[in-house]
């Protein structure tokens, strides 16, 4: 261990915080003037060479700082000084020298104090891993721990080092992060040294999260994806690097992401990587209400325990019996408590009982009577206006026995012009709340009535994302004491918090202007707020996220904001704030952006705390491509190449002007924006330039001739037209010549065109290709001979014609090759699919019997057709394809051909068909039902078919009164069937004539839709009428869920921990089933953790899981072994001769705070085995040189670095 003493100070300043004066002095930089350095001299020797006598500086740091501000220069060190400036006042010097009086008086009386002898046990650092983003920093604290378990802050006085500068480097404990890596850091002091690690990653430029709210039950899990996005826009899933932590473990825990509900309540989900944050709201068994089955309770101290049920309402509507989940508390329990809805009466008064669950809660009041109570059949009335309602007064003694006393009490009413009330009999008479009070023996209760008010007032939506100028409708509902509900949105009242931004009137919202307002709906006494953002968007967008732009370039980017409630979206580009990250590379004013040089740029908008980015790529092109890669040229002759730049996302741009052009001989061809020219014959290479892409094209400089045609696209509308071509050769001097009757002429098709002396003439209708050839040189020809582009016959391309119709004229149109259009009807070849049904001359249709024809006419290559039909419908139809009919029952239905000349009714003209006689039989459209069940008839006529739908004493709605029953052994239950022939027809009561069946009648039989439970199972229930049916699930004691005792343990190796389990069933009951044979606990990994019969047992480092599983299902329990802070070593340098051995010790510091000696325990290993091993902590020195140790223990790690000599 380095040992802590006051030690004399020996040139070089003194490095540890308790050091003699002058050692103090130096640190301090105090400088003093020369008459002065005698006696701090003196004063150094008392202090430093006493011994046992030396006295802590820190007792007199009070009066160096006192001296501190009056120094000048750069401060003192043994053997030197340095002269003050002339400029210090004569009355400095003397108070200095005052003030040293007071010190030497001070020092030479402070023996008393005796001396400090305590070592530097070990160092330990704020944190000893760490993540960072390139460009961050990030400051630890070396803390000392003494033998005499003082403390010490070494921050400043420690040597601090890094494995890898290049990566991250330490200055007095502030860690400065540079480029992508690993890096060991380490603090030491007095010969003592602590590391930690420091991980490197890319900048993260955002932190984006999957989900932005968790609404779950307990025992739920889900997952949140974490995206980083880098500053070189790449992304990468972070979810299990990220830190994770939750506001409150007792509502949620998060481990990598996945987030497990634990109990009723909110908490805040954070996670932070990189040094960005996202947040996730998170509730638990939220719930919209919770409502007690009864708000007042009477009892007698005779030991009756009524039962209250407590129900919860969810934001989703559905409800939930959580009784026994509640928390319970009594107002005064020496009157009444509770246990899980069940009440206890311990004394004559008057208590009330809450009930606690997630952030409701419930009251009932208890009045507890020694001797009698009073009770009455209602304890709380709903009556419409005009309504009345007989109430009966019972008397219960506490000796036994009751009586009716609604004649004998006195009955009175808190408001009589709402209700009044006569011997029981309660009258409605308004609307409103009153109540009405019986006494007797000097005994009452109370009995609240409502009329006509509202017991719950719902409003949906709660929330509204509006424009400003737009509209929306409320639905809003009250429901009444007796459960009925009504739509009261013209009787509400409604009020604004903000009428500048929203107001509501009848259920109907208008938004004004940008803002918040909170509307709140009143009715009958109750209210709900519905919250309204005005022209407060979800989040902005743009049309495009990505823009490739040259320098000098402008590109005028949009902005608009998207709403909720599939609102339109808003333009709001000149409203917007538009930032640059880098002006150097693009610039933005009001949504224009002008690219200024290559590189890459961030473009922001941001409008009422959102926005959106576009990302700029300035001279960023993926490839470059020329239009042409060879042109010929004459002699001082011209030629134009387009450049073009592709850039990632596909987008083209020409960049003829901004390349950089080079040639590889200018002396036969150049280029300037994109012209080329030809000086003199030969060839040359003309390279484009453009960021990193290169282009090229080759020249060739003509010195002969190149041939030119007057047309090189030809025409002759009809057979025998001609056209003469005039070839002219240009000369590579200058000039032309008419070569056309000295070139050699040839055509590809002989049958269509020949041609002689340049003279084309037409032979046929086709195309052909006609070449010159002169002097080496040719030209191509292209010649189309009476060829029709397109070819239409006029009118629609279906024709509805009858029998004997003759003299139907059509007419041909052609539209040639260039353009013009010609009658070519009496010119076209024209045809017939079935002359037995039409056919056709000169484009003339005559008809004969019913039948299909499809008329063709062909001309000059090209064909049309219309399609003939003679006394064919276009459709058949039907007033409805759905039949009903009674078995016995006949139904005639109609069936109508749609001809040309109009509608015919063909129902006995047509063929019918029934798919299943022993259903429904068919003559002539009347349909006949035989047996209960569905069929096809099919009606068919001229080709053409319909199909009916027949169903025979069938029923389309089959409905139960309940779809799950949940029973426990002994229980029965009725089960309602009610049928409807279709959704518009009225429902009946059909239990008693449907069929039942059960699929496990040893577990729950039906009779007449009775359910009676047997046995522990589960079993279906099947019902059957009208050729419908409907299953209910029936559960008997079936287990619902497992709870387990703990929801996560943290242990150390070697430690055991007991959880216990239950099991809850479907009826609410619970069992201990811990110990059981049929459970079933398993480790998710042995070697860390495992189980038996409840009991964990730590094994070894790490993270794992333990299930139990009882009757198919399942409960889990995280648990964590050896979660460690640090570990660290006695020594970091070790220098030993070799051949010897030297024993370190690593210790395990705990998250608890606890330490271990995990020498044996640890992984021992060598960077050099020939210099140095080591096995449980003793280092074997083998040979000279220099070894790194690695310990490696729980997931931590700690080097040691060792000498041999």
């Amino acid at each position: 261990m380095a040992k802590r003493q006051s030690g004399v100070v020996s040139g070089g300043f003194h490095r540890r915080p308790r050091a003699c004066l002058i050692g103090y002095m130096e640190q301090a930089a105090t400088p003093m003037r020369h008459w002065a350095l005698w006696g701090l001299l003196a004063l150094n020797e008392h202090l430093c060479d006493i011994g046992p006598n030396s006295v802590h500086i820190s007792r007199f740091s009070f009066i160096f700082r006192a001296i501190l501000p009056l120094r000048r220069g750069r401060g003192l060190n043994t053997g030197r000084y340095q002269e003050d400036s002339m400029k210090l006042k004569r009355r400095s010097n003397q108070w200095i020298s005052l003030m040293l009086a007071v010190v030497l008086s001070v020092v030479f009386s402070a023996s008393a104090y005796g001396a400090s002898t305590a070592t530097l046990s070990k160092i330990i650092l704020s944190n000893n891993e760490m993540t960072l983003s390139v460009g961050d920093s990030y400051s630890l604290t070396a803390t000392g721990l003494y033998s005499d378990n003082s403390t010490a802050n070494l921050t400043v006085y420690s040597t601090w080092s890094s494995s890898d500068t290049a990566v991250a480097s330490i200055y007095n404990g502030t860690i400065t992060a540079k480029a992508v890596g690993t890096a060991t850091v380490s603090a030491t002091f007095d010969g003592v040294t602590q590391t930690a690690q420091v991980k490197v990653t890319k900048k993260v430029k955002a932190l984006t999260k999957d989900t932005q709210s968790l609404d779950l039950r307990k025992d739920a899990t889900a997952t949140i994806k974490l995206t980083a996005t880098y500053s070189d826009n790449t992304t990468a899933d972070v979810t299990a690097e990220a830190d994770w932590t939750s506001t409150n473990d007792n509502v949620a825990t998060v481990v990598n992401g996945k987030v497990t509900a634990i109990g009723a309540g909110t908490a805040t989900i954070t996670a932070v990587y990189g040094g960005k944050t996202v947040t996730v709201g998170t509730k638990v068994e939220v719930i919209s209400r919770l409502e007690a089955s009864q708000s007042k309770v009477s009892m007698l101290l005779d030991g009756t325990a009524p039962e209250i049920t407590l129900t919860a309402t969810y934001a989703d509507g559905t409800t939930s019996d959580v009784t026994s989940k509640a928390v319970w508390s009594s107002s005064d329990e020496d009157i009444a408590a509770v246990v899980n809805g069940t009440i206890r009466a311990y004394g004559a008064g008057t208590a009330v009982l809450t009930a606690t669950y997630g952030t409701k809660s419930a009251n009932i009041t208890v009045d507890v009577d020694k001797t009698s109570i009073l009770t009455v059949d209602d304890d709380s009335l709903y009556l419409s206006v005009k309504g009345t309602k007989q109430l009966k007064l019972t008397a219960t003694l506490a000796a036994g026995g009751s009586s009716d006393v609604t004649g004998s009490a006195a009955w009175s009413s808190s408001d009589s012009s709402i209700v009044s009330v006569d011997e029981g009999l309660v009258t409605a008479n308004k609307s409103g709340s009153a109540v009405i009070t019986a006494t007797y023996n000097d005994k009452s209760i109370a009995i609240a009535v409502d009329v006509d008010v509202a017991k719950y007032l719902d409003v949906t939506p709660s929330k509204l994302s509006l424009s400003a100028g737009a509209t929306s409708n409320l639905t809003v509902k009250a429901t009444y004491a007796d459960g009925t509900m009504d739509n009261v949105e013209a009787s509400a009242s409604y009020a604004s918090s903000n009428e500048n931004a929203a107001f509501a009137t009848k259920g109907k919202v208008t938004a004004t202007k940008s803002g918040t307002a909170v509307i709140t709906v009143s009715y009958g006494g109750k209210t709900a707020d519905v919250t309204v953002y005005v022209d407060v968007p979800s989040s902005l967008s743009t049309s495009k996220s990505e823009v490739y732009l040259e320098p000098k370039e402008t590109f005028a980017a949009d902005a608009k904001a998207v709403y909720g409630d599939n609102a339109p979206e808003k333009i709001i580009t000149g409203s917007a704030t538009w930032t640059t990250s880098d002006s150097a590379v693009a610039t933005v004013d009001a949504g224009v952006i002008t690219a200024v040089a290559a590189g890459n740029a961030t473009i922001t908008a941001t409008y009422n705390g959102k926005s959106v980015s576009v990302t700029v790529y300035v001279s960023t092109a993926k490839r470059i491509e020329l239009d042409k890669t060879q042109v010929s040229v004459l002699l001082k002759g011209t030629d134009t190449v387009t450049l073009t730049a592709t850039y990632a996302n596909g987008d083209q741009k020409p960049i003829t002007n901004l390349a950089t052009w080079t040639s590889s001989n200018e002396d036969v061809a150049d280029i300037q924006n994109g012209v080329i020219t030809g000086y003199k014959a030969g060839t040359a290479t003309l390279t484009a330039t453009y960021g990193s892409k290169t282009a090229k094209v080759t020249v060739d400089v003509d010195a002969t001739s190149i041939l030119k045609a007057n047309s090189t696209n030809v025409f002759l509308k009809n057979v025998g037209d001609t056209f003469p071509v005039t070839l002219k050769a240009v000369l590579a001097v200058g000039g032309e010549s008419d070569v056309t009757g000295t070139a050699d002429w040839t055509t590809s098709n002989s049958s269509v065109v020949s041609v002689s002396g340049g003279v084309i003439t037409a032979l046929s209708t086709g195309t052909a290709t006609v070449t010159g050839t002169y002097n080496g040189k040719s030209v191509k020809i292209s010649v189309d001979v009476a060829t029709a582009k397109y070819l239409e016959i006029s009118g629609d391309e279906e024709l509805a014609m009858s029998a004997g119709d003759v003299d139907r004229p059509l007419t041909l149109k052609a539209t040639f090759a260039d353009g013009t259009v010609g009658d070519v009807t009496d010119l076209a070849t024209w045809s017939s699919s079935n002359e037995d049904v039409a056919t056709v001359t000169n484009g003339v249709i005559s008809t004969y019997k019913m039948g299909k024809a499809v008329i063709s006419g062909s001309y000059g290559g090209k064909t049309a057709k219309v399609t003939v039909y003679v006394d064919i419908p276009s459709k058949l139809t039907t007033a409805s394809k759905t039949i009903r009919v009674d078995v016995d029952k006949e139904v005639t239905v109609d069936l109508t051909a749609v001809l040309s000349t109009g509608p015919k009714d063909v129902r006995k003209d047509a063929k019918w068909t029934s798919s299943n006689t022993k259903i429904a039989t068919v003559d002539n459209g009347v349909i006949t039902g035989v047996a209960e069940g569905s069929a096809t008839v099919k009606a068919e006529y001229a080709d053409l078919s319909v199909t009916y739908t027949v169903k025979v004493g069938l029923m389309d709605v089959v409905e139960v009164d309940t779809r799950v029953l949940s029973l426990s052994v002994g229980d029965a239950q009725q089960i309602r069937l009610t049928a409807a022939i279709d959704d518009s027809s009225t429902s009946k009561d059909y239990t008693n004539e449907a069929t039942w069946k059960s699929s496990k009648p040893s577990v729950a039989d039906v009779k007449k839709g009775l359910v009676t439970a047997y046995a522990k199972g589960k079993a279906t229930i099947t019902a059957t009428y009208g050729g419908q049916s409907v299953t209910i699930s029936v559960d008997v004691d079936q287990v619902t869920r497992i709870e387990i005792s703990e929801a996560s343990l943290s242990l150390k190796s070697g430690d055991s921990s007991e959880l216990k389990a239950v099991a809850v069933f479907s009826n609410g009951s619970t069992k201990d089933i811990t110990d059981l044979d049929t459970t079933e606990w398993k480790s998710s990994n042995v070697k860390i953790a495992t189980v038996k019969k409840g009991k964990v047992t730590a094994v070894g480092y790490g993270k794992t899981s333990i299930s139990v599983k009882y009757a198919g299902k399942t409960a889990k329990v995280a648990i964590d072994v050896d979660t460690l802070k640090y570990l660290e070593t006695d020594y970091v340098n070790v220098t030993i001769a070799q051949g010897a051995t030297f024993q370190l010790t690593a210790t395990a510091t705990y998250a608890d705070q606890s330490e271990q000696n995990v020498s044996k325990q640890a992984l021992w290993t060598t960077s050099k085995a020939a210099v140095a091993t080591a096995k449980d902590g003793l280092i074997k020195a083998n040979g000279k040189g220099k070894a790194t140790l690695t310990v490696s223990y729980a997931g931590k790690k700690v080097k040691v670095y060792v000498t041999v000599k």
